[in-house]
């Protein structure tokens, strides 16, 4: 997931007309963007994760520009839900709306070292003629020579 960054709600107010809808102004570092955000928890002062325009969320869900109730808005205002994070690993705090950062993130920063999503995938495909890899030891000796450790 590219595009994810911290970011700084610097204003926040109902959308005129709606029930549950906030207008925002979120500092992303390089630029001020105009968001939409239907979470009840949303307020001025928050460290969030923002997805940028161009963001692809975890069901190919694709971030665009989009007019809502005549305002624009360009990004999303992430909650962990939409990141692709099960319901069991969500903090209580969390669970209704998006998630806030602390202080200590930095406004504009890659965002996912933030949420844990900086990890290291590696896939293994096991041949017949690898016993050795059949088992967690043999796993982790093959991991420690391929990142030579």
């Amino acid at each position: 997931m590219d595009h994810l960054v911290v970011g700084y709600v610097e204003t926040c107010e109902k959308l005129e007309g709606s029930d549950h809808l906030h207008k925002t102004t979120v500092n992303i570092g390089e630029e001020t963007l105009p968001i939409i955000c239907g979470a009840p928890n949303v307020a001025k002062g928050q460290k969030v994760v923002v997805a940028k325009v161009g963001a692809v969320l975890p069901g190919n869900f694709k971030i665009k520009q989009a007019k809502i109730m005549g305002e624009t808005s360009k990004g999303m205002i992430c909650s962990l839900e939409e990141l692709g994070f099960p319901d069991s690993v969500v903090p209580k705090h969390a669970e209704d709306g998006i998630y806030i950062l602390s202080d200590e993130a930095e406004v504009g920063a890659d965002a996912r070292p933030y949420i844990g999503l900086d990890d290291s995938i590696i896939e293994f495909d096991l041949t017949p003629n690898r016993a050795d890899a059949m088992s967690m030891r043999g796993v982790a000796y093959e991991v420690g020579a391929l990142l030579d450790q």
